[in-house]
């Protein structure tokens, strides 16, 4: 069966995707508006457009949603479709984009890939170590600091290592306090 030339069996797949299958035949005034983003992104899809425009699509969706909407973009990527995202969770940008724009009072303030950004705004490599019995230490990428971790990783003291570069959010930070700090 076809609706507005779409197949029923596409539908049931987008459902199934978005994690909406078992509520097809709810009523969408009775979805919860976590239910109703889901559904937003999947009436999107319908059609397998090659270029998608989407604003905040995990927004008010739950860590397990987010994750599916996130792979979900991340195999429409891998399949050659273009992906225009806007979102205020830097997070997001961070894993799902290959390139961002930061806009402030509308206007852009960078533009650049994620790894690009935090090299140019941080070129220190930083290090953050947890030690067996709990104290966290942190050092930069000075011959001393790595000696130190050096002697440390031998004798058994770490638990966990961390490279610590900025996010894109300490990175939107720098950038518009001031508004000179580029």
């Amino acid at each position: 069966m076809t609706i507005q030339d779409i197949n029923s069996k596409r539908v049931d797949q987008l459902l199934k995707i978005t994690d909406l299958y078992e509520l097809r035949n709810k009523k969408v005034a009775k979805l919860s508006s976590g239910e109703k983003q889901r559904l937003l992104l999947c009436r999107t899809l319908l059609h397998q457009p090659q270029l998608l425009f989407l604003d905040e699509p995990t927004s008010r969706l739950d860590p397990k949603n987010t994750v599916a909407i996130h792979e979900l973009l991340s195999k429409l990527k891998q399949e050659g479709k273009t992906i225009i995202l806007t979102t205020h969770d830097m997070l997001e940008a961070e894993q799902i984009c290959d390139r961002v724009i930061f806009l402030h009072q509308g206007r852009v303030i960078e533009i650049g890939r994620p790894y690009e950004l935090k090299l140019k705004y941080d070129p220190k490599v930083k290090y953050e170590l947890m030690l067996k019995n709990g104290e966290f230490l942190k050092f930069t990428e000075t011959r001393g600091d790595l000696l130190q971790i050096s002697a440390l990783l031998e004798n058994k003291k770490v638990a966990t290592l961390h490279t610590c570069e900025p996010t894109l959010n300490d990175i939107f930070l720098k950038l518009v306090k001031g508004g000179k700090d580029k």
